[in-house]
């Protein structure tokens, strides 16, 4: 009977209740009817199981063609009372921009991985790291990139791998790292490029390896790593200036073999395991407020890794390689290149690396990202292999 009091109402009823409520078939009450609304009421006409109460006009219990009529009527006729909702403006999709690697002189003095990799100017500094042997390194090699070629400079005052830098007023800071083995250091050095040495300064407060350091505004950000009982939340701040560290807002999270940059008043930070052996990956996008000591956690990126590196460049943060891929049999690395928009908290996916590596870092120069040196599988296998990315916008 419902079915053809249905076919009979749409041809006579069309203004049969002058009387009604000021949106008939708002089914979730945001005073407004819309496409959705009159499905749900199309639904409830046949189940008894659906529920729309705004389109059962007369209250006996049941939509009928006549009440469904009216609902279709209030979609592009909306009665006084009732909210036209405007159409959503379709988001334009943005072409994914093009990437070419492009191979660069191999790393002098043979493989490293687990390196920290900074610039200065137009030049690239490479520290410590570990062998193809898994020797510690002390080694700091710089590459001109506008000679493109590579130089050494002044060793670290001990080996380090695993260490985080940054640059500070031209110098180069390498920060904690794992030295002795896996034993997280607290050690804290400074380089100066003219006279070509290095000088202890104020120590971390707490010891840390596989952590992440950037600078932003004359400071650095000492963020997460492994310390002697594993991955830690610990975040401090050095003054170059007053030569010490104060502690910050902590990590939302532990993790250790993340990445992170700075760009627009924020320090980012990115992927990172909680393991030792990058097993228990996150994907992690944690953004940090210097102004207001706070964190915020945004889109995490497509995959997650460790021992990954990220760059900043136009205005945007790509993420490269890491370690361990599963699916990516026999090396366990991860080939992918994503970049994020901090404009639109989205990521998109670039083409591949040429060598896909973990345990690197990466650095921009003019309008390429340098990624120097790591390793081809997951675990130990350095290769002085490295490349630089260019990205077309």
């Amino acid at each position: 009977m419902r079915r053809a009091f249905l076919v009979v109402a749409f041809t006579l009823l069309a203004a049969t209740v002058s009387a009604q409520p000021p949106c008939p078939g708002d089914c979730d009450g945001d005073l407004s009817t819309t496409a959705d609304d009159f499905a749900q009421a199309l639904r409830a006409a046949f189940d008894d199981l659906v529920a729309c109460a705004a389109a059962d006009l007369d209250g006996d219990g049941a939509v009928t063609a006549a009440e469904l009529l009216r609902v279709r009527i209030a979609i592009v006729a909306p009665p006084p009372g009732c909210t036209v909702l405007p159409m959503p403006t379709p988001t334009p999709t943005q072409p994914t921009p093009a990437s070419t690697w492009i191979p660069l002189t191999p790393l002098p003095g043979g493989p490293r991985q687990e390196v920290g990799v900074s610039a200065v100017a137009t030049d690239i500094y490479v520290l410590g790291g570990l062998t193809d042997t898994g020797a510690e390194s002390d080694a700091v090699a710089v590459y001109d990139t506008l000679a493109e070629e590579w130089r050494t400079a002044a060793p670290l005052p001990a080996p380090r791998h695993h260490v985080g830098t940054a640059v500070v007023a031209e110098h180069v800071y390498s920060v904690g790292g794992f030295g002795g083995g896996f034993t997280p250091t607290s050690d804290v050095y400074r380089y100066d490029p003219p006279q070509n040495e290095w000088s202890p300064v104020a120590s971390l407060l707490t010891p840390r390896g596989a952590l992440a350091v950037v600078e932003w505004n004359g400071f650095l950000y000492a963020v997460g790593g492994s310390g002697p009982s594993g991955s830690v939340t610990d975040h401090a701040v050095y003054d170059a200036a007053a030569d010490e560290w104060t502690a910050l807002a902590p990590l939302p999270n532990p993790r250790n073999h993340l990445a992170a940059v700075s760009k627009g008043g924020f320090v980012y930070v990115i992927g990172g395991r909680s393991d030792g052996g990058g097993n228990v990956n996150t994907a992690e996008l944690d953004r940090y407020d210097p102004a207001n000591d706070m964190w915020d956690v945004l889109t995490p990126m497509p995959t997650a890794r460790s021992g990954h590196a990220a760059a900043v460049i136009g205005g945007r943060i790509v993420v490269m390689g890491g370690e361990v891929n599963q699916n990516n049999p026999p090396t366990g690395v991860f080939v992918e290149v994503e970049m994020y928009d901090p404009a639109t908290d989205r990521w998109v996916s670039l083409d591949p690396m040429a060598l896909p590596r973990h345990g690197i870092g990466a650095a921009t120069v003019g309008n390429l990202i340098y990624v120097p040196g790591g390793a081809t599988r997951a675990g130990f296998a350095a290769t002085d292999y490295s490349d630089a990315l260019r990205i077309i916008f």
